[in-house]
């Protein structure tokens, strides 16, 4: 009887050593999980998203980049290109300006400012090949303007925004990476 009690006793505690053993192993295995290798989708996801992200921001801060547009009650302007002029003084701005409004408009009220993102400095800009109070634009007219301003040294990264009494808006241009022009 002893020798049986003994068995059981050895039995019962070599069962329970093997459940465990198994026991173990099935956590591990659920509390690590299977390890994913990062894969290129996963990083151009990753990529994507931080861009978007960017994006929202940027478009949140009212920041738009070259190319994007923007629609006032008046206007819908979008900077078409910017380029450093030929001897490197002055940053031109391609603009172009829609009437979206029912009756024709003058462009004389808008203003043109390109502040440097480094020291703050403001300028002016000045259209040029027109008289800005002789620009009258049409209902559904795009009108192209060419907004020049003089800069002593070319900064790496401005904001351009126009300003108007009319149709005032909280839209900048991110303007950088300016290259000359080439003819």
């Amino acid at each position: 009887m002893r020798k049986l009690s003994i068995l059981l006793t050895f039995i019962l505690v070599l069962v329970s050593v093997t459940a465990a053993c198994t026991q173990d192993k099935t956590d591990s295995a659920v509390e690590n999980g299977p390890i994913e290798e990062p894969t290129a989708k996963n990083e151009n996801e990753e990529l994507i998203n931080f861009e978007e992200k960017e994006d929202m921001s940027r478009l949140e801060q009212g920041i738009l980049l070259v190319g994007e547009s923007v629609k006032g009650g008046y206007y819908l302007t979008a900077v078409q290109s910017a380029y450093l002029n030929a001897s490197n003084d002055s940053v031109v701005v391609n603009v172009s300006v829609k009437n979206v409004r029912g009756q024709t408009i003058g462009l004389s009220e808008l203003k043109y400012n390109l502040k440097d993102e480094k020291d703050g400095k403001i300028y002016k800009g000045k259209v040029l090949d027109q008289n800005p109070s002789d620009i009258q634009v049409k209902p559904n007219e795009t009108v192209e303007l060419k907004i020049a301003f003089e800069v002593p040294r070319t900064a790496d990264e401005y904001m351009f925004y126009i300003e108007s009494s009319l149709d005032p808006l909280q839209t900048y241009w991110k303007i950088d990476k300016l290259q000359s022009q080439t003819n």
